[in-house]
């Protein structure tokens, strides 16, 4: 993960902020990050993720949304979404959401927060890869 954070995989997954990390150092200085602290925490079996990791799945955890349908049971899409991840690594296939896929959804959201921070119509210059 770069010098941003480790990832530690065993029998769980641990995802840890790095204390000299670039990418996290405003909210390591304001201690919304504990370095101490796992920021994601997976451990197979647990009924529940030990972590909220990312701005989407705060929006929907602050709704209710973190759960989906399976044959009849809820099921948390975290789980789904770090099973699909394993199973990928384990057997050398890709993911349902490639990166390309992933890179697409993140400028979106990132177009939809300057369109709701700015109060204004966003577009995309897709040749010059700008948000306008």
């Amino acid at each position: 993960m770069g010098h941003d954070a480790t990832m530690e995989v065993s029998n769980t997954l641990t995802i840890i902020v790095d204390r000299g990390s670039t990418r996290y150092k405003d909210k390591l200085e304001s201690k919304i990050i504990d370095p101490s602290t796992p920021v994601y925490s997976y451990v197979p079996g647990r009924k529940n993720v030990a972590a909220v990791t990312s701005a989407t799945e705060q929006y929907f955890a602050g709704r209710g949304l973190l759960y989906t349908y399976r044959g009849g049971k809820r099921v948390d899409t975290t789980h789904l979404h770090i099973r699909e991840w394993l199973e990928c690594i384990r057997k050398g296939c890709q993911p349902s959401c490639n990166i390309e896929q992933a890179f697409e959804e993140a400028i979106t959201a990132h177009m939809g927060t300057i369109a709701y921070r700015e109060n204004r119509k966003v577009n995309r210059n897709f040749e010059k890869e700008k948000i306008i």
